[in-house]
């Protein structure tokens, strides 16, 4: 169904719409949802919406028909309301009047008030630049809705919608195409219960710009073709976080980095408490997903990530950082699955299949203390290997990384040794022997090296004597 049969059956059935704006094409018209009068026209089309918006009732509904508007001027929403198109048709144009320094003006300021809905139409604009106009604005206001509207070609502080110290807010269902960021998050402390579900956002520099939310839902969106990053999360104030990153498509063949936790500000907090799940992430040249310091609690689950070509890092923890967990994840294609690039604490790599050049890798630069390897598939020319400082590691279980292993060995009737391949990828720390018949003399293991060891005895059997081995890295 086409979005404008879907708005007109939607209002169907509400109350009659306060105002409703419409257009012959040379002149503008508001006329009254109730008498059906015409109040005001102007062949200026932001006078006439203006007009509608200021009228109409708290709670009201401004209805905008299909057609043309050129913006001049910011159109302010500063009581609740609801301002619908009738789908893609409805367009409203950005001129170069909104043009600014250092930053465009926004076409729609949603200011100091709450239940807000803006849908059902386009936004165009007339550049990314800063000094071009944006689309949406919202400032210290509470639950606004944005919702199947369409935004292209739009630049100033941050784009297409900005929710700005506006809690319990949602954008939901958008394409957004062509914008310097396609959703914002750009308070530094009241960003709280966002929603940002279902939108498709392509050529972006940042297809999401988040400045510290906390208690947020970030989830379905497809987000294409960024030049910068995908999703980027500042930090999250007062480092409460609970931040949910699940469902999303990020896909681009620029230098560009699919999810980037930054480093946060002590003013406001750090990125902690965050579950990034059941994501796709292709991204080329750089990194699937970065992680800076101060950022703690996250755990990175049943994700794919596949590198395109020249991808470095799947992973990167170039920060300082505490209580990872990377769990059931798919790794391909990138250079290096696992990277820690500084100091990390309690990290957990487990279950997951990685099939990158170099697995799980600590860099020159890197400690890692509590690092757990665990039940991982590689399929990697350098599984897990490290330059930095590793301590209280426990590397075990992985498929293509063998650390442990156990077999029985037999000492031949007449001989005193036998040498035993122990099939590990490094020189094993220790091997318990154990003979499975009463040995004539004493047994011990000498000549441990990366490939094998001996198994030997004071006294040579009579008969073949098996002993069961088990080493470990």
């Amino acid at each position: 169904m086409p979005v404008g049969s879907l708005i007109s059956e939607q209002i169907r059935g509400l109350s009659p719409a306060s105002y409703i704006v419409y257009t012959d094409g040379s002149k503008y018209y508001a006329k009254n949802g109730s008498t059906g009068i015409i109040e005001y026209s102007d062949a200026d089309a932001t006078k006439v919406i203006q007009y509608a918006v200021n009228n109409a009732p708290s709670g009201g509904l401004v209805l905008i028909k299909a057609g043309t508007y050129n913006i001049t001027d910011t159109i302010t929403i500063n009581k609740s309301l609801r301002l619908l198109g009738e789908g893609f048709g409805t367009v409203l144009k950005a001129t170069d009047k909104l043009n600014g320094s250092p930053y465009g003006k926004e076409m729609i300021f949603v200011s100091g008030t709450e239940r807000v809905e803006i849908a059902y139409m386009s936004f165009i604009g007339i550049g990314t630049a800063d000094t071009n106009p944006e689309a949406i604005h919202t400032l210290v206001s509470k639950h606004v809705f944005v919702h199947h509207s369409y935004f292209y070609n739009l630049g100033g502080a941050y784009g297409g919608i900005d929710f700005s110290n506006s809690p319990m807010s949602i954008a939901s269902d958008n394409i957004i195409d062509t914008v310097k960021f396609g959703i914002a998050l750009s308070g530094t402390w009241n960003e709280y219960d966002i929603v940002v579900r279902n939108n498709i956002i392509m050529n972006a520099v940042f297809g999401m710009h988040c400045e510290f939310p906390w208690r947020s839902v970030i989830e379905g969106n497809i987000i294409i073709n960024f030049s910068s990053r995908g999703i980027n999360i500042t930090g999250s104030y007062n480092n409460v976080g609970r931040i949910i990153i699940s469902d999303n498509v990020l896909y681009s063949e620029q230098n560009a980095t699919g999810i980037y936790l930054g480093n946060g500000i002590s003013q406001y907090g750090y990125a902690k408490n965050i579950l990034i799940a059941n994501n796709f992430i292709s991204t080329a040249s750089s990194e699937g997903i970065h992680i800076g310091d101060n950022n703690e609690n996250i755990r990175i689950v049943a994700n794919i990530f596949i590198g395109l070509p020249n991808s470095v890092n799947a992973i990167n923890i170039s920060g300082v950082s505490n209580n990872i967990e990377v769990l059931d994840n798919l790794f391909t294609g990138y250079s290096y699955g696992v990277t820690v690039n500084s100091n990390v604490s309690n990290l957990i790599v487990r279950n997951n299949r990685i099939n990158t050049s170099n697995g799980v890798f600590v860099s020159a630069g890197g400690v890692a203390n509590g690092l757990i390897v665990e039940g991982n598939k590689f399929e990697s020319q350098y599984p897990y290997y490290y330059y930095g400082s590793v301590s209280n590691a426990i590397v075990k279980r992985n498929i293509g990384y063998l650390t442990e292993n156990s077999g029985v060995a037999t000492i031949p009737a007449g001989s005193t040794r036998v040498t035993v391949s122990h099939g590990l990828t490094v020189t094993p720390s220790k091997i318990l022997i154990t003979p499975l018949a009463q040995p004539p003399g004493k047994l011990w293991v000498e000549n441990i090296t990366s490939t094998s060891f001996d198994i030997v005895t004071d006294t040579a059997p009579a008969s073949n004597l098996n002993v069961s081995w088990c080493a470990e890295v």
